[in-house]
């Protein structure tokens, strides 16, 4: 088997459906979902994270609108075999409005004139290859009315992407970001004001909150994103792999048994599949969970790895927004109980009615940009849960590599390995190696949840620990407990603000550590060191420990 063969019809760094379709390139079909939303007669928005598929989705919508499913040019129509082809009847000439935000904006975000410049040059765009007489006007409500006015009723399809680049991107400059919204607020006013001129509306993006343009001016609009009935439109199903890359699972299933791939089996596919679901899959996007899918990316990127490596292909392929790195700061006490628990709540009014981008909940912008996902819901509460491994290690990298900013003394930590402290005095020792490298200007030890949180990170990024922090048990709750091959340490820390207080508070801790038995459990390896250690905020450090 060719793997050079198989990488070529993978669609790479290809987002137009056509494109994936003349190129013989394999395509999920999803044009059930394309067929059922252009029913709809209100326009519709779904959001979902990046590296989706949602530019194909509207590049589907695209083609369809603008040459149907019948053959033309002299080739086949990019719709032969697919679902949508016998069921689509709709002959009509559309004109097709295509606003991709994040691309057609790309440097002209630094202030609201420019953006209103550069959204005015795309609509004379639009009037130039559609014939429509253009209106000069500074004044965008006019010149999109203008154009409304003179094209025929029913033939206006409007296909926007990523309707919230152009505010994410500017969430950290208010005046810029308030400009850029009235902009939009007019062009949505303008939308649901001429409700007849238009065939389809369909809006993508990542972010939904109440208070952004499309939602306040556009009210009229269908929110899908949550509908069951879509939940697999983007993303692909366990079954969609099996049908669509059956050849690349035998490929990645020959390389992982080294075996030739006339021997591989079928339980060796079920077996791949089943170490793909937990790297890649696990997000549901539908308020009755009935559904859930694979990372697109993740996908196709593992199949493009002659290796089969697992790797972490979100991450490194772009998986940070610029929403969510806007708010790294803010969530860094969030991201310990993400990554500490099964499961986090969100109440549901709070999840299905988020305001404003500033005073979003954590919990719901990591739903958003995809590192939660829904695990149940209930008839007051959300609960989310991460998707999957990659999206672990995606959270864990995102805030290793910033609290622990500087790459050498990152790697020299990692270098030196916990497993080479044989006592007490060497853990209390590395400690404070590993506080001493924290980014203290954007991660200051401020409290005792900053100490805590920072060596939970270090040894969740550190790969070969398994750290776990406020760790209840009958009697208590533990701050800090890592576990390695052979050996448990049990931490109780304290914070003291004058150092003053250093000695009591030891004791303190000490008395904790053996009334509450910490670390007692079933599984707890024979070899265990219990600490009591105590943190000052004068001198940054811990500065007094005991061993019980």
């Amino acid at each position: 088997m060719d793997f050079s063969a198989l990488k070529n019809r993978l669609p790479t760094g290809v987002s137009d459906f056509a494109e994936i379709r003349r190129s013989n390139c394999i395509y999920v079909d999803k044009t059930k979902y394309v067929y059922d939303l252009t029913q709809s007669r209100a326009p519709v928005f779904i959001s979902r994270p990046r590296r989706f598929g949602k530019s194909t989705l509207i590049s589907t919508f695209e083609e369809l609108f603008t040459h149907g499913v019948k053959p033309y040019d002299g080739h086949d129509s990019y719709f032969k075999n697919l679902y949508i082809e016998d069921k689509w009847v709709d002959d009509g000439q559309y004109l097709i409005m295509k606003l991709d935000f994040s691309s057609l904006f790309v440097g002209s975000c630094s202030s609201g004139e420019k953006f209103l410049n550069k959204f005015l040059e795309v609509l004379k765009k639009f009037c130039l290859k559609f014939n429509v007489p253009i209106e000069e006007t500074g004044d965008l409500a006019t010149l999109f009315n203008h154009i409304l006015q003179n094209i025929p009723n029913r033939s206006l399809v409007i296909l926007v992407d990523e309707y919230d680049y152009p505010l994410t991107r500017n969430i950290c400059h208010p005046d810029v970001f308030e400009d850029i919204a009235e902009v939009l607020r007019a062009f949505y006013q303008c939308i649901k004001s001429n409700s007849g001129k238009y065939r389809f509306i369909f809006i993508t993006g990542i972010t939904r909150y109440k208070d952004s343009s499309i939602f306040t001016a556009g009210n009229t609009i269908s929110d899908e994103s949550q509908n069951p009935d879509f939940g697999e439109i983007v993303g692909y199903t366990r079954d969609e792999i099996k049908n669509n890359f059956g050849e690349n699972l035998k490929y990645s299933a020959s390389i992982l048994k080294n075996k030739n791939v006339t021997e591989v089996i079928e339980s060796d596919i079920e077996e791949l599949l089943d170490e793909l679901a937990s790297m890649y899959d696990g997000y549901c996007f539908d308020k009755r969970i009935k559904t859930h899918v694979f990372s697109t990316w993740s996908i196709i990127n593992f199949f493009s790895d002659s290796d089969a490596s697992f790797d972490n292909y979100w991450y490194d392929g772009g998986g940070l927004p610029t929403i969510l790195r806007s708010y790294l700061l803010q969530l860094k006490d969030n991201i310990q109980e993400v990554l500490n628990t099964d499961n986090v709540i969100v109440k549901k009014s709070v999840f299905n009615n988020p305001t404003d981008l500033a005073s979003m909940d954590a919990n719901v912008l990591l739903y958003q940009t995809g590192y939660l996902t829904f695990e149940k819901i209930t008839t007051t509460s959300c609960f989310l849960k991460l998707p999957n491994k990659e999206i672990k290690d995606s959270l864990t990298n995102l805030y290793f590599e910033n609290i622990y900013f500087n790459d050498r003394q990152r790697e020299a930590l990692q270098d030196q390995k916990l497993s080479s402290c044989k006592d007490a005095q060497d853990i209390f020792d590395y400690f404070n190696q590993i506080l001493n490298a924290v980014d203290y200007e954007h991660y200051p030890l401020t409290q005792e949840s900053a100490v805590t949180n920072s060596l939970f990170l270090f040894f969740l990024g550190y790969s070969i620990t398994y750290p776990s922090v406020n760790v209840h048990s009958a009697k208590g709750r533990a701050d800090l407990i890592i576990d390695e091959k052979d050996r448990r340490i049990v931490c109780e820390l304290k914070y003291a603000r004058d150092d003053g207080e250093v000695d009591s508070l030891l004791e303190e801790a000490v008395n904790q550590l053996k009334d509450k038995d910490y670390g007692n459990t079933v599984q707890s390896p024979t070899n265990t060191i219990k600490l009591a250690l105590v943190f000052s905020q004068e001198q940054k450090k811990f500065v007094v420990f005991k061993q019980i």
